[in-house]
Order: structure tokens, then C-alpha cells, then sequence
């Protein structure tokens, strides 16, 4: 150990008396001679703080130098942090104004599905079974707790910059508003279905009632299109359906909405129907279509309906109307013929006495006229005639149809 620590020292002094001798350094001036002795320590001394000068300055600047390229990659960094949170936002703005217009539509159709079951439920006759709105009030109190608008979208959603933090949370946000919205799509598409098979079967009624008449709700909504008014709410025929989640899902909100127009056109057209008797008494003694001619016993066709009955007999205009045809007309006699609407007249013939004249508007059931001979008739007795599109038609099925046409008018009184 000795042998080690003296040559250790032996080597250090080498080392000394090599790099670092004592040096003298003679400096003359003003003709005298001087010399400046340099001790080995002073010059260990001096290389040594001259060596960690030179570290420290070196230092310095590769820090100087470094920290631009430091402050760049961190500017990098943080734009780039900039750039993805400005993404993160407009994904968020651009799925608050998807979820907007999907509760825009929920909300439209909610309305739409209301005024439907109202709709349908004063139609209570057209269609006799009961609609189950429990999925529509259900519905209904959804959508009240979830209002559709903007404010309710930032609620759920969240305003101000994404950030980590929020970041996951606002996503589930979102992903509870899309379930809550799917749930109540699928609510109105179960109550949708149920309103459009409540109104196909208002629609067969109102086909089957009118099977054995001329009408149909093909025609008597092509004759009454025309000049049909909506009246707003699910009847407008200007609304609109988009579809939500899926191609299909607007499928039972439009035959809803052209059931629904059908229906009321239909409905509003048969207002026009002749429901009501002709006269207070009578039987039927001559048919419509061919028969035996009563003057010239010879095969001829009978436009009309004979219902005989005591001379006198009170005839009734069979539906509202406004006169247009008073007196003395032909082979009729003394006649009346009433615009029903709709394309729809009747004729009231061989009547003894009228009481009403052209121009007068007349009420279902009011009395027009007294039963008589007067015309091209044997004896007393009314010939009834209905017109509808121009032409003449059995009355006989306008009568059969009577009853059920009155619970599509939603109306409740006497055939009178």
C-alpha cells in the first residue's frame, strides 16, 4: 500500500516537472532586467482556471444555441396541440349541429304525431277501434325533459375548447343524447305504425261503405283536390319528412301524412253526400234502370228512384245545398235540383207544390217541396235522382250507404 501511494506521488511529481516547471520570464524595461519566477502551482493553477473558463464558455453556448432549437420544438408542439384541439372543436360543432337538426326532425314528427292522434281521434267512427297513444305520451314526455334546441345541445354537450380533461366526458355526453334520440325515434316509429294502420282501416271503411256507389276515395279525391284547403297541422300537404338514423325511418311519417290528407279530403268531400230521406213517407214503386215504360209499355230506361206516397207528403232536401234548379221543368213537372258540392246534385220531381226557388241555400232535411203528379207521372209519387260527376246514378246504394256515410260525416242525427 506504502509502495502504491509513493508511486502514485512519483508519477504526479514527473507530471509537474514535465508539463509544469518552474519557469522564469525576464522582462526588460528602461534598460533594466527583471525575471518573473512562475511556480509549478501557479501554473496547475492558472491552466485549471483557465480550462473551466473555457468549459463554462463552452457550456454557455451550446446552451444558448440549443435553447432556439428548444424554443422552436416547443412552438412546434404547441401548435400542433393548437391544431388538434381546433380539430377536436369543430368535430364537437360539427356533431352539436348533426344532433340539432336530428332533434329539429324528432321534434317536427313529435308535432306531427300529436295532431295525428287528435286528428284521428274526432274521426272516432271512420275508424271504431282504439288507438294506444301510450307510446306517444311517453314520447311526448321525453322530448319535453330533452328539449331540442341549441341551449339543450350545449348543456349536454359542452361549450369551450376540448381539452383531455373534458374531452372523454363530452364524448359520452354525446353518446348519451344519440341513445336518448334513437330511443325516441323508436318510439315514434311504434306509434307511427299503429296511426297508419288505424288510417288504412279508415280508409277501407270508407271504401267499403261507398262499394255499391259510383264513389270512391280515388275519385272523390281527384274531383275534390281541386279545390280542397288543408287545414294545417298533419294535414298540410307541404310537410316534409328526412330521414334520422336510417334511409327508411321517414317511410311511416309520409304514408302517415298522405293517409291523413287522403282521410280529410275524402271525409270533407263526403260532406256533400245525400244521407237524408226525400220524403216523409213513401215506398219504392219504380226502380232505377230498365223497365216498362208506364205510358208507352214499351222497355225504357228509368234515370231515377219512384217512391210513391200520399198526394201532399213532405219532401226534405236529403243534404245541405244551394238551389240552382226551381219550377216547372219537362217531364219532371215541378222540379228542384240542389248543388250538394263536390260534383254532387239531386232532383226532386213531379212535385205538387215547391217551397223554395233558385238561388236559395237549403239545410238537410228542410222541406223543399210537397209530393204530386204534375210532369210525366201517373200518380203521385217523388222521382229522385242523384248526380254525381255529371251523370246520373242509381239512388238506391246512396240510400243503403246512408249510415255509415253520416258516421264519416260525424254526424249523429236522423236520416231526415
Amino acid at each position: 500500500m506504502a509502495l502504491t501511494i509513493n508511486t502514485i506521488k512519483k508519477t504526479l511529481l514527473n507530471w509537474k516537472e514535465r508539463f509544469f516547471p518552474e519557469r522564469q520570464l525576464f522582462v526588460r524595461s528602461q534598460g533594466h532586467v527583471r525575471f518573473i519566477t512562475l511556480k509549478s502551482s501557479v501554473q496547475i493553477s492558472a491552466t485549471f482556471i483557465a480550462i473551466v473558463a473555457f468549459a463554462w464558455s463552452m457550456m454557455v453556448t451550446v446552451r444558448y444555441l440549443t435553447r432556439d432549437l428548444l424554443v422552436e420544438s416547443q412552438q412546434s408542439q404547441i401548435a400542433a396541440l393548437h391544431q388538434e384541439n381546433d380539430a377536436l372543436n369543430a368535430d364537437f360543432d360539427a356533431i352539436s349541429q348533426d344532433m340539432q337538426k336530428k332533434a329539429e326532425e324528432l321534434e317536427k314528427r313529435q308535432q306531427f304525431l300529436a295532431e295525428s292522434v287528435e286528428s284521428i281521434a274526432k274521426k272516432e267512427p271512420v275508424a271504431p277501434t282504439t288507438i294506444d297513444t301510450s307510446t306517444q305520451a311517453d314520447t311526448q314526455d321525453r322530448q319535453d325533459k330533452q328539449a331540442s334546441d341549441t341551449s339543450f345541445l350545449e348543456k349536454i354537450i359542452g361549450t369551450g375548447s376540448a381539452n383531455a380533461s373534458n374531452d372523454m366526458d363530452r364524448r359520452s355526453r354525446l353518446q348519451q343524447v344519440e341513445n336518448t334520440f334513437l330511443n325516441i325515434n323508436k318510439n315514434q316509429q311504434i306509434l307511427a305504425e299503429k296511426l297508419v294502420n288505424q288510417t288504412n282501416q279508415s280508409l277501407s271503411f270508407i271504401d267499403e261503405t261507398l262499394e255499391e256507389t259510383p264513389l270512391n276515395i280515388a275519385n272523390i279525391t281527384k274531383n275534390a283536390e281541386e279545390n280542397f284547403v288543408a287545414m294545417g297541422g298533419p294535414l298540410d300537404p307541404i310537410i316534409n319528412f328526412t330521414p334520422i338514423f336510417a334511409p327508411s325511418d321517414a317511410d311511416n311519417m309520409v304514408k302517415l301524412r298522405d293517409n291523413l290528407l287522403r282521410l280529410e279530403i275524402a271525409t270533407s268531400a263526403l260532406q256533400s253526400f245525400p244521407t237524408g230521406e226525400p220524403a216523409e213517407a213513401y215506398y219504392i214503386s219504380s226502380q232505377y234502370g230498365v223497365r216498362t215504360d208506364p205510358f208507352t209499355k214499351q222497355k225504357a230506361r228509368h234515370p231515377g228512384l219512384d217512391m210513391a206516397g200520399w198526394p201532399g207528403t213532405a219532401i226534405w232536401a236529403t243534404n245541405d245545398g244551394i238551389v240552382i234548379k226551381a219550377g216547372t221543368w219537362g217531364a219532371y213537372g215541378q222540379m228542384v235540383e240542389i248543388d250538394h258540392g263536390n260534383g254532387i246534385h239531386t232532383r226532386y220531381g213531379h212535385m205538387k207544390k215547391l217551397h223554395v226557388k233558385k238561388g236559395d241555400t237549403v239545410k238537410k232535411g228542410q222541406h223543399i217541396g210537397d209530393m204530386g203528379k204534375t210532369g210525366r207521372a201517373t200518380s203521385s209519387h217523388l222521382h229522385y235522382e242523384i248526380w254525381y260527376d255529371d251523370k246520373v246514378h242509381d239512388p238506391l246504394p246512396f240510400l243503403k250507404a246512408a249510415d255509415n256515410v253520416r258516421k264519416i260525416q260525424g254526424r249523429y242525427d236522423k236520416k231526415q
